[in-house]
């Protein structure tokens, strides 16, 4: 009910009424397929950002590829979301890796290719289909244009332990997996406080 009061009756328009960067201009030429290509693309590549540690502890999930029937139709798709795809740097957001290809080399390309490795760990390698409606409304959850790592942590770190197929147990918290997760992370501060700092 007060989300109904909210939309229909204060008659706020929720998607950038936060006063986003760039939105008038985006939605003056807003398709409602490039929202959800930005949606998958994007909180995709973050989930995978997140991942990136788990996968690291195992030199089996970098080794073996694992194709099946479906792995086609995952290109198909992946595809198709590159070709809607139109997320706006002024929108802010966009997640470490859509951030980075941007600011270093003003294009898309090297995000397209870590949103395909992407799409193979979560949809492939690690997808447990019997939660596919949970990571997809996980995918729906953020309504607004724009997109950032902080919606997602540390939501996806408990998720990783009960949606997906990562195979963690007891013996995975040793010194060596720690100090991987420690690390990893440390080196995501560091990289937010000097993009804080020194690029804007």
């Amino acid at each position: 009910m007060p989300a109904f009061y909210y939309i229909f009756i204060l008659d706020v328009f929720f998607l950038y009424s936060g006063g986003t960067p760039g939105a008038n201009d985006y939605l003056s030429n807003y398709s409602f397929i490039s929202y959800f290509s930005n949606k998958i693309l994007i909180i995709s590549s973050i989930i995978f950002f997140y991942l990136i540690p788990f996968i690291l502890s195992k030199k089996e999930n970098i080794i073996n590829i694992e194709l099946n029937k479906y792995f086609l139709i995952l290109i198909v798709i992946f595809l198709l979301n590159i070709i809607f795809f139109d997320y706006n740097l002024e929108l802010t957001g966009g997640g470490i890796f859509f951030k980075f290809t941007n600011i270093f080399f003003n294009n898309n390309y090297l995000f397209y290719f870590i949103a395909f490795v992407s799409f193979y760990f979560i949809y492939q390698k690690f997808m447990n289909w019997n939660n596919f409606l949970i990571i997809f409304i996980l995918i729906l959850s953020n309504p607004q244009l724009t997109i950032y790592h902080k919606y997602y942590d540390p939501l996806l770190t408990i998720l990783f332990f009960t949606i997906f197929k990562i195979n963690l147990d007891k013996k995975y918290f040793n010194l060596k997996n720690l100090s991987i997760l420690y690390l990893f992370y440390s080196m995501f501060i560091i990289a937010s406080v000097y993009k804080v700092n020194f690029i804007y």
